[in-house]
């Protein structure tokens, strides 16, 4: 008599509650069955998969309007997760209080910092509401719905408020339109991805660490130039200390199983202290400034 065979685990953990960015990004990747599992921080995301307590982490990696995430770049560099997939997902600010509350009564406003900052010029158009930074845009829905103080509200997505029964006072608060994150789905198996698009098309990321004399002295990107690699996106900062190293992290278009790939990365490695492959993966979109929704 043979055993049923196990479907595949495919429970996602994110960073802050139900409600949150990141939990509406897992949605573009999970089955209806799987668990999505909220994450205090992002390390502790990370920490979840590499302890396998979840099969997948979604973690945000750079926003059109605050830039790259950090936290999640230095995390990427000194973990040994790999990107197996990413999406891109809008971002609409809502104001968002108890239910039978009017903007009138708004004196406090809770959110993520980045969340309070994205919304800054409608924020200085209501002088009269204090912003208050909190750990996370759903929590600090979920806190100012469970709290019930009166003059209180929170900036977080229209789900969240669904989610903990609030009343949206206005939606699309944002100061600019174009506001999407670029979110990227982590696992500890690097063959452990989504289905392909048809097309093939593939994107790789990878970090390097260069010093800064050998960063004067030749184009440390001219390797993918010179061998017809498109890169998608370029960060890099200087580290310090006595090496006077430079942290690069770049995507491109392509598979580190292609022959040009490997000419340029061996040119790479010439002048690197180390190299990171962070992962090959399905090109949803060749940049976020593109602002172009994946088609799933």
């Amino acid at each position: 008599m043979t055993s049923a065979v196990s479907p595949p685990r495919f429970d996602v953990t994110y960073q802050g509650q139900p409600g949150a960015f990141s939990e509406d990004a897992a949605f573009d990747f999970v089955p209806r069955d799987a668990r999505l599992l909220p994450s205090r921080t992002l390390q502790d995301a990370f920490q979840a998969v590499a302890r396998g307590e979840a099969a997948y982490a979604i973690v945000p990696v750079e926003n059109t309007l605050a830039g790259p995430i950090d936290e999640t770049y230095e995390l990427l560099s000194r973990n040994d997760l790999a990107i197996v997939d990413e999406t891109v997902q809008p971002i609409c600010h809502c104001l968002i209080a108890p239910k039978g509350s009017q903007p009138a009564d708004v004196r406090r406003v809770l959110s993520h910092p980045i969340a309070l900052a994205q919304c800054a010029g409608f924020l200085r158009s209501h002088p009269e509401w204090e912003p208050v930074p909190a750990f996370d845009t759903a929590g600090a829905v979920e806190l100012v719905l469970r709290e019930g103080v009166s003059g209180d509200a929170a900036i977080g997505s229209a789900r969240s408020a669904a989610v903990y029964g609030g009343e949206i006072l206005m939606e699309g608060i944002q100061d600019h339109p174009e506001n999407y994150t670029r979110f990227v789905l982590l696992s500890a198996d690097p063959k452990r991805g989504t289905p392909r698009p048809a097309n093939g098309a593939l994107k790789t990321s990878l970090s390097f660490r260069v010093r800064d004399a050998a960063r004067r002295e030749s184009g440390v990107l001219r390797p993918f130039v010179e061998c017809g690699i498109p890169l998608a996106n370029v960060l890099s900062r200087p580290l310090g200390g006595p090496d006077a190293e430079s942290l690069y992290h770049l995507d491109f278009i392509g598979s580190v199983e292609s022959e040009a790939v490997q000419k340029a990365l061996e040119r790479i490695r010439r002048g690197a202290t180390c190299m990171k492959i962070l992962g090959t993966y399905p090109l949803r979109v060749a940049s976020i400034r593109e602002v172009i929704r994946p088609a799933r």
